[in-house]
């Protein structure tokens, strides 16, 4: 494989950040003194690539609203059909589900409405969809187990990429496990805003560099899986790289979590070592990568920092539009 260099002005050494709890930029983002409420990335409150307007025509692959349908044809005009009888649907039965939460929902389930119908009955209110950006997950991304890698596409997909090194986790308390489950759900939500999003899903790069025994944890391992079967969120789970696998992973894969895939999703499933992954990754990805695996050029640090940073931005900016959206609404009742 052709190797892609790091070009000069990257290479130069200095001191490295690790992982510490130590005071830094990353714990800055929401602490005690400045601490910023929630955000909901299942139920955005806007969702401006989810309903355009009808007119001019909506860019290939997206979607508009409206009642004039006649410059729509095929596929685009059944899922606008789709989206307009979920939302009625949601009206006429007080189902809270924004418009953002609806397309979510009809796009994980290929646009049939009744599927769709039957799925947001059941779960618009499920507590998997709303978890929050609190102290406690922030934390929870400093271990550096999870994380998003912003630009990163697959080659074939184009899904979004999220990254996992288990070596670190350490089954520490009977919480561990679930704190890491809500930040995977809250990275999938998160990754699930736009219809672009929906469209494409998201894949999982997991480096097994490392892992050892004492990682091991089968029974929440088979509730991984839940996941990618997306069982808990309507995010769609594309593809699941495992780099570098070893001896006992393997182990455990055929004997206890490979049984429980159907054949459609064992297909998702790919092994490979890291200087396969062109394979599986778009042109460039080094660019892309944590310097931990294969030939990666970012520091895993920075990119759980940079990420952190970029939801603070959006909590901030949308605890404003709120505001400015409820005094207009006031200005109107004291108008009329």
């Amino acid at each position: 494989m052709m190797t892609t260099r790091r070009p000069a002005e990257t290479t130069t050494k200095g001191p490295r950040k690790t992982f510490s709890k130590s005071p830094g930029r990353s714990q800055r983002v929401l602490n005690p003194r400045n601490r910023t409420h929630a955000v909901s990335p299942g139920r955005a409150a806007k969702s401006p690539l989810i309903l355009p307007p009808p007119t001019p025509p909506p860019p290939s692959g997206e979607v508009a609203s409206g009642d004039d349908w006649s410059q729509y044809s095929g596929d685009q005009q059944s899922e606008v059909e789709c989206l307009h009888k979920l939302k009625e649907y949601c009206k006429l039965f007080q189902i809270p589900a924004s418009d953002s939460l609806i397309f979510r929902f009809a796009c994980f389930y290929d646009f049939d409405y009744e599927e769709t119908r039957k799925a947001l009955k059941k779960d618009y209110n499920n507590p998997y969809l709303t978890f929050e950006m609190d102290d406690a997950m922030v934390e929870q991304f400093q271990t550096a187990i999870l994380f998003p890698l912003p630009k990163m596409r697959t080659k074939k997909q184009k899904s979004q990429v999220i990254y996992a090194r288990p070596a670190r986790y350490a089954r520490t308390s009977p919480e561990a496990f679930d704190e890491l489950l809500k930040q995977l759900c809250f990275l999938l939500n998160d990754l699930s805003r736009t219809a672009q999003q929906c469209r494409h899903g998201v894949s999982l790069l997991i480096n097994l560099k490392g892992y050892s025994r004492k990682n091991v944890d089968v029974e929440n391992s088979i509730r991984l899986v839940q996941l990618i079967q997306s069982h808990l969120v309507p995010t769609k789970i594309e593809m699941v790289v495992f780099v570098d696998t070893t001896t006992m992973s393997s182990k455990i894969w055929q004997q206890s979590i490979s049984p429980l895939l159907s054949p459609e999703e064992e297909k998702k499933i790919c092994f490979t070592k890291h200087d396969d992954l062109y394979r599986y990754l778009m042109p460039s990805y080094e660019k892309f990568l944590p310097d931990e695996i294969a030939e990666g050029w970012r520091n895993s640090t920075d990119l759980i920092e940079s990420y952190l940073d970029r939801i603070k931005v959006r909590i901030e900016k949308e605890k404003q539009e709120k505001q400015e959206l409820e005094e207009q609404q006031q200005e109107e009742q004291q108008d009329q």
